[in-house]
């Protein structure tokens, strides 16, 4: 129940709404997420029918944690990355250099 007052006349307007239970809240929700859960449903397999998946084997030279020698500049290295992309196969190598760590994409023909 609930109360207005109205400060023009003084008098008291009394309400009364009759609230929604919980129960009833909950039900409404159920079916909302039951209609969201079909959506997505539908939009994946959409989306599964679109995407095409596509995978290859890819043999590097180097693995992942393996010691190189960084050509130009004569210091050692890890690979801690690789990758193989339109401009061919990249190693990321890890290296200190003047107590700074860095970590550089290089290519095949810059270590060994």
């Amino acid at each position: 129940m609930k109360t207005k007052v109205s400060k023009e006349t003084k008098n008291y307007v009394v309400t009364t709404e009759k609230l929604p239970k919980q129960e009833d809240t909950d039900k409404d929700t159920d079916k909302d997420t039951d209609k969201d859960t079909d959506k997505d449903k539908e939009r994946s397999k959409d989306s599964s029918k679109r995407t095409k998946k596509s995978s290859s084997l890819v043999d590097f030279d180097f693995d992942i944690g393996e010691l190189v020698t960084i050509l130009d500049i004569g210091m050692q290295g890890r690979i801690d990355s690789m990758s193989n992309d339109i401009n061919g196969k990249m190693y990321r190598v890890v290296y200190w250099n003047d107590s700074q760590r860095y970590s550089v994409w290089m290519y095949r023909w810059e270590i060994m």
